[in-house]
């Protein structure tokens, strides 16, 4: 297998499809607050990037996009695929139509242009990956937080250079990675069938094991890594990478050349202390970016120093970017050291699960847990990188217990009365009762109570003034249909049996079951959205509708004229 398996012609067109796809979901969503309001900011047409510019050049206009055949429409005799699935499939087919009977259109000659300039660039020697942009996100934008995540934002051409070296890289390395770190992996092939590891399978086997020692009170700890990205180091990246390839060619693998000049010149495209932390005085950036001025891009210098990892970090090559595909790869590479001190002790009853820099560790004993921490904790430390300080649960404060990102082993166990015991663990989205009974994480709930907010102050911010371009009645069903499909998506009552949630917040939790807790969750998710809805109602109350138009040629357009303008055409 080489990198090349990963750039054919047809893997480029299709992530450039996928790429178009996603831009048209989120255009449709600015198209929806530009058809209600009357403001000239929320026109979407008129400001476009340059990423959406350059990907209408090499890809077929939308009026020229071919249709689904019904056939292919449906997923299941019942269910229609998404509006995602049945965009990106459209433009595919029409790409491959133009391709093989239009060869001279305008964008099929850019897109030919475009797959030449990829294969250059991967063969190349000089090749060099640009330094990203940087944009700002908060952190919990739920408790308007100041502080704000670096996302790297690529070019076209870098980001499809890195998504696919990343996936060859995956593909070739996944093999030597421990078994239960579940983020960023390869598929598997599990009864013949290939299979998506990801953070429901951690929850699987939580739950497996939870069953294995049934009855019996086991102990839990849980780790979170203080800026991973922003503080992993290039010189232990590297140290890393070099041993797994040394690993990998005793096995008789052979590596790609390319891959790993273009791995390294990721590397140096980003480094958090050049790249970033100058932004934080920058107030041109923050404007431009229309963030308040308060905002700032956190770091650890202060700990990185306590704890001797660098006696001054001036000089120091560090952070890898947060949004670039290969970071995720980066992010298995350098911790399944720490995974592989972890499992030395070859201790059958320990349960060690890590997805990215997040851990769980569990025991039937106190003792079992303590040595796996120590010996996490240790191999962190030689890998330059800083843990959350461990804390000591008072089990009867559950507000500390939750805040908490590392925790010393507590007791896990279905005894309410006990002080020193806990019923409940969180981990990766979910929290996850003694029991056996899921529910949804505090803080996850609340970031999609968040989302429902903010839909209706974005509708009621563009038609505030009497700016409101619509019917009150269309505002208001626009706006139920938004927060119900959020939720679980198109399923209405009738067709719930037959349907799979798609696109949606239910769809991101396959592992939950009918409880008492999850449903106490779900009553308050509806309780809030009613709440929107009503709170919705009451504002459009206050704004004047626009009056229908009396003019009768405005009522009659064909093809962007008056129906009169061509009546006259044809009667002359």
């Amino acid at each position: 297998m080489t990198i090349d398996d990963f750039f054919t012609d047809d893997i480029i067109i299709r992530y450039l499809c996928d790429l178009r796809a996603k831009k048209a979901k989120q255009r449709s969503e600015k198209h929806l607050i530009h058809l209600i309001s009357q403001k000239e900011k929320l026109n979407h047409h008129k400001f476009q990037t340059e990423e959406e510019i350059y990907l209408k050049k090499i890809l077929p206009p939308r009026r020229k996009w071919k249709k689904l055949g019904k056939v292919k429409r449906y997923k299941t005799k019942w269910q229609k695929i998404n509006s995602f699935d049945y965009n990106t499939k459209c433009i595919y087919i029409t790409v491959k139509y133009y391709l093989h009977h239009y060869p001279n259109e305008p964008f099929v000659i850019a897109l030919n242009d475009f797959i030449i300039t990829v294969r250059e660039i991967i063969n190349s020697n000089d090749y060099c990956i640009q330094p990203p942009r940087i944009y700002p996100k908060h952190k919990k934008p739920e408790k308007k937080s100041s502080v704000c995540r670096p996302i790297a934002v690529y070019s076209i051409v870098d980001k499809l250079v890195i998504s696919k070296t990343n996936a060859y890289l995956t593909k070739v390395f996944d093999s030597g990675f421990y078994d239960a770190s579940y983020a960023f992996r390869a598929t598997r092939e599990v009864n013949k069938k290939q299979i998506q590891v990801n953070h429901h399978t951690a929850i699987e086997d939580i739950l497996t094991y939870r069953k294995k020692y049934k009855g019996k009170k086991l102990y839990v700890a849980e780790c979170d890594m203080s800026k991973f990205y922003d503080s992993v180091n290039h010189s232990v990246i590297k140290n890393q990478f070099q041993k797994k390839l040394k690993s990998l060619r005793k096995k008789g693998i052979k590596i790609d050349e390319r891959a790993i000049h273009i791995f390294y010149s990721y590397l140096k495209s980003y480094n958090f202390i050049k790249n970033v932390l100058p932004l934080n005085k920058d107030n041109n950036f923050w404007e431009y970016k229309n963030f308040s001025k308060d905002c700032y891009f956190e770091w650890v210098e202060e700990e990185l120093l306590q704890k001797g990892h660098y006696k001054r970090t001036a000089r120091a090559t560090i952070g890898i970017p947060q949004g670039g595909a290969i970071s995720g790869f980066i992010a298995n590479l350098v911790l399944d050291f720490a995974d592989k001190q972890v499992l030395k002790s070859k201790d059958k009853k320990l349960l060690y699960i890590r997805f990215c820099d997040d851990m769980i560790i569990m025991h039937p004993y106190k003792y079992g847990c303590m040595n796996a921490i120590v010996k996490y904790e240790n191999a962190l430390l030689n890998l330059k990188l800083i843990p959350h300080e461990f804390h000591l649960m008072h089990l009867n404060k559950k507000i500390e217990f939750w805040d908490k990102k590392s925790k010393q082993p507590y007791k896990w166990s279905s005894n309410h009365t006990a002080i020193k015991h806990f019923p409940w663990i969180g981990f990766v989205g979910y929290e996850m009762h003694f029991t056996g009974k899921i529910r949804v994480r505090k803080s996850t709930l609340k970031k999609e109570i968040k989302k429902q907010k903010k839909v209706v102050h974005k509708i009621i911010r563009s038609i505030d003034n009497n700016n409101l371009n619509k019917r009150k009645g269309t505002v208001m069903e626009s706006a139920i249909h938004r927060l119900i499909g959020m939720s679980v998506g198109r399923v209405t009552m009738w067709n719930h049996n037959n349907l799979e949630n798609e696109m949606c917040w239910v769809n991101g939790f396959p592992e939950l079951s009918d409880n008492k807790y999850l449903r106490k969750q779900l009553k308050k998710l509806d309780h809030y959205r009613n709440y929107q809805i009503k709170f919705l109602k009451k504002y459009l109350k206050t704004v004047e509708e626009k009056k229908p138009s009396t003019d009768k040629r405005a009522k009659k357009k064909y093809y962007g004229k008056p129906y009169s303008y061509y009546k006259q055409m044809l009667d002359t």
